[in-house]
């Protein structure tokens, strides 16, 4: 498994288990720079990570501070399967 299917995998379930949504509160200056705190990964990866995922219609903006996984369910699956 590459980085970049780790990293989306990580997204995924931070999303579970905040209702499919990230919210930026402002703790840092940019989104991704606070997602990337958040996370612990580069800010860089997360700004291409949560670009691929846009692009794919797994995650889209809401508005200026908030992104909503809209595919996060099928993305994590579950204990059981």
């Amino acid at each position: 498994m590459t980085h970049t299917q780790l990293f989306i995998i990580k997204i995924a379930s931070y999303c579970n288990q905040t209702g499919r949504k990230i919210v930026f509160d402002g703790v840092e200056d940019e989104f991704y720079d606070e997602l990337a705190l958040e996370l612990d990964e580069d800010s860089e990866n997360v700004k291409v990570t949560v670009m691929f995922l846009v692009r794919q219609g797994l995650m889209e903006l809401v508005d200026e501070s908030e992104y909503l996984l809209t595919k996060c369910g099928e993305m994590v699956g579950s204990e059981g399967s």
